[in-house]
């Protein structure tokens, strides 16, 4: 129910992307880019054109677009004496116009003939009048070769129309070919409507499938509950069963409890004739109660057997159930993998043909403006024109290539100079830190000396006599000033401070938030692909195991042992069945097996050709008298091959006869 269910929706599917497709080129024709806007300046654009207001026989489209050709698309018009002021601003394709009056009678038709306006019908008997008028003297005739025979019976102004739009006169022919995209606009239009009637007949074929599925997914709910009922119905007749075999053992102990008793008394029998009266008594109600828990026993065995049938019937109507399950379920994920397939070519499809489209409207501008150009231009100057094109152009070349060389070099030179620049920033980082650091201890001492200058001043110090102090106490002043000269001549080979440092950091900054977001984006590209590939891999697993699943299945139904050929044989079968080819040729296969094998081979040939023609080449007597043709290669001369052919029904019929 499932597959007819999937079968139905994917016709209907069909049925609707047909029609859509037509509708589509229908409302494109409909919607002319150059005459459009002309419409629409006249306030005419509402108007519906001749074919949409006229029915035609089927098979008759093609005759009628023959004779009517662009008053197809008349436009129907309140006056004709109003189109007086079109003859400065005409329509910029061929268009015709038409006023609709009081019916206009059909001449009267030759006798054997039959007029091409009976073929028409319309609902406004005004447009009746139009048909009439302009198939006047056209008749219709079932092929060209019933006009051109019937051509010497036509009168002066009368025509004879084929189905397939070839016009006979008494003295021409003329033939009829789609000469513009308008072409079968009757023919569509029928085809959308008989698509549509088809579409809502599908329809309610699609539902009726559906309705089918629910009732038998209703069905095997009910069979999973009646299987639950019936469980439950074994286990309480086997929890039955198991109580009266404990009553049965208890009984069975009691009875061999009184025969030791009855044992035990015999000595004194005598003298206890009353008791063991009484005790035979009970001996024999026993064993009689013992023969009818027997019986009983008997009969709750019997039933518990045949629940127990009843239980593995339906354990085996569940596996047949599940089986099927499975089975549905792998056909409806080979209906979503080709339902998927389908989406994307029809896509890509959609892609293709709109491109096509662009490229055939380039085209054609392309042409009109060489056209025109060609209007404009003489053979003479084409020529030079043409030999100075070719010279701007192999010298424009020409430079483009130096340039091109010139780009190259120097965005290598500018590759270069970048990773040299890299380069001399990174060797200047350690010595721009070195500047700070000294640049630092400078302030630092700076202050120092303030400070002890200051700290002199508030001493009231005497500098002379600091001075002296420090030369009595052995300071290396000469020491000192030479560090400190080393020191600013360092400072001074460092150079200046940077001051672009903030714009370097703000640009390197912006390239890393820039490598980070194409980092980013490979990652998610990266991801992306590997779901992909997961994915892929997910649905070869699937469809790899359901056609190894559908192998096997042909290859049970068709193995029956033998020789390993025949095995061989019947695994490519199998395959074969999988996807199976309009013909299929077989040399000598049969050449390894014996007569009773390739008795099954023949069979089972004999078998698959209902939906395969099988050509094959043999040896062998017993493969031959499964063929319907026979082809023999002989060589009566020496190197010289000679076909022979035998029909197997005509050689029976003269062995008959």
């Amino acid at each position: 129910a499932q597959r007819a269910v999937s079968a139905e929706g994917n016709t209907l599917a069909e049925l609707r992307a047909k029609a859509e497709a037509l509708q589509a080129l229908q409302a494109k024709l409909l919607t002319n880019d150059k005459l459009q806007p002309w419409l629409e300046k006249h306030g005419m654009q509402a108007l519906q054109p001749l074919w949409q207001k006229i029915q035609v026989q089927g098979g008759w489209e093609t005759a009628l677009e023959a004779v009517l050709r662009e008053r197809l698309a008349a436009l129907t018009v309140s006056q004709l004496d109003m189109l007086k002021g079109f003859s400065t601003d005409s329509p910029p394709i061929k268009l015709s116009f038409m006023h609709v009056h009081e019916t206009t009678a059909a001449s009267a038709a030759p006798s054997g003939f039959k007029a091409l306006a009976d073929m028409v019908s319309a609902s406004d008997t005004g447009l009746k009048g139009v048909m009439a008028d302009w198939l006047s003297g056209y008749f219709v005739a079932d092929s060209l070769a019933d006009a051109l025979g019937r051509r010497e019976t036509l009168g002066t102004g009368q025509c004879l129309v084929a189905k397939d739009g070839h016009v006979v006169s008494r003295h021409s022919v003329s033939f009829y070919a789609q000469d513009s995209e308008q072409s079968g606009l009757l023919a569509r239009e029928q085809e959308i409507k008989n698509l549509q009637k088809n579409e809502r007949a599908q329809a309610l074929i699609s539902e009726e499938a559906k309705s089918a599925l629910g009732r038998a997914e209703s069905s095997y709910n009910q069979a999973q509950q009646q299987l639950v009922q019936v469980r439950q119905q074994a286990t309480e007749a086997q929890n039955r069963v198991h109580d009266m075999q404990v009553d049965v053992l208890r009984l069975t102990q009691a009875a061999e409890q009184a025969i030791a008793r009855s044992t035990q008394i015999e000595g004194d029998l005598a003298e206890v004739d009353t008791a063991l009266a009484a005790l035979q008594e009970q001996r024999a109600m026993a064993e009689a109660r013992f023969e009818a828990l027997d019986m009983q026993l008997a009969d709750t065995q019997e039933r518990h057997a045949q629940l127990d049938e009843q239980v593995m019937q339906a354990q085996r109507q569940v596996d047949t159930a599940r089986e099927q399950l499975r089975t549905l379920e792998r056909q409806l994920q080979e209906a979503t993998y080709a339902q998927r397939s389908m989406g994307a070519r029809r896509e890509e499809l959609t892609r293709n043909i709109a491109m096509a489209s662009e490229q055939l409207k380039s085209i054609d501008e392309e042409s009109t403006r060489a056209v025109e150009e060609l209007g404009r231009l003489s053979d003479a100057a084409a020529k030079g024109g043409l030999e100075d094109a070719l010279a701007r152009k192999l010298e424009r070349e020409t430079s483009l290539g130096l340039k091109r060389s010139d780009y190259d070099d120097l965005t290598n030179k500018l590759r270069a100079s970048d990773e040299r620049r890299l380069q001399l920033e990174r060797a200047l980082d350690p010595l721009r830190a070195r500047i700070t650091d000294l640049q630092l201890k400078e302030q630092a001492a700076t202050l120092g000396v303030q400070q002890y200058a200051q700290q002199l001043e508030e001493a009231q110090a005497d500098l002379a006599v600091v001075s002296q102090s420090i030369v009595e106490g052995n300071v290396r002043l000469t020491g000192m000033q030479s560090e400190i000269d080393r020191l600013h001549r360092d400072i001074a080979a460092l150079g200046a401070v940077n001051l672009a440092a903030l714009e370097e950091l703000t640009a390197s900054r912006e390239r890393k938030a820039f490598l980070d977001a194409q980092t980013s984006d490979l990652n998610e590209a990266i991801n992306t692909l590997e779901d992909a590939i997961h994915k892929i891999d997910g649905e070869t697993r699937a469809l790899l195991g359901s056609t190894f699943e559908a192998v096997n299945v042909h290859f049970g139904k068709m193995f029956s042992g033998g020789e390993k050929a025949l095995t061989a044989i019947a695994l490519v079968f199998a395959i074969f069945q999988l996807n199976p080819a309009p013909f299929c040729l077989l040399d000598e296969v049969d050449a390894p097996l014996d007569d009773a094998n390739t008795e099954r081979y023949a069979k089972l040939v004999s078998s698959m050709s209902k939906s395969t023609q099988f050509l094959f080449i043999s040896h062998n007597k017993i493969a031959m008298e499964m063929a319907k043709q026979l082809i023999g290669v002989t060589m009566q001369e020496q190197g010289v091959s000679r076909i022979v052919a035998v029909d197997m029904e005509s050689a029976v019929g003269m062995a008959d006869a």
